[in-house]
């Protein structure tokens, strides 16, 4: 799990999903319910809502390879000046068609 899943908010790998067998939070700090502490190097609010809707979108199954992947396409769309609600919308089609942000963005032109 620690190695497939996403981190949670602490920095913990996996931390905010429950052991498989005693279904205990795997970071103590989310089993407590302690709110992360931002910090300068925390994922941007508009590439975390894009990323947020390729999850809802493609569903939770998403692996960490996957997952940088998609990160650096919406981070790059966004640096070459595409706005957040542009990469949300791309980022959307992406999940829903099991697809890149770049084949998603010759779909929908």
């Amino acid at each position: 799990m620690q190695a497939t899943l996403p981190q949670c908010a602490h920095g913990t790998p996996a931390g905010e999903h429950p052991h498989p067998t005693t279904g205990i939070l795997l970071c103590a700090q989310c089993r407590r319910g302690i709110p992360a502490q931002r910090t300068e190097d925390a994922t941007n609010p508009d590439v975390q809502t894009a990323i947020d809707a390729y999850r809802r979108h493609r569903g939770n199954d998403i692996y960490f390879p996957e997952l940088l992947n998609i990160t650096q396409q919406i981070e790059a769309f966004l640096a070459e000046g595409a706005s957040p609600h542009q990469v949300t919308a791309l980022a959307e089609v992406a999940g829903e068609q099991r697809i890149s942000l770049v084949q998603a963005a010759g779909v929908v032109a």
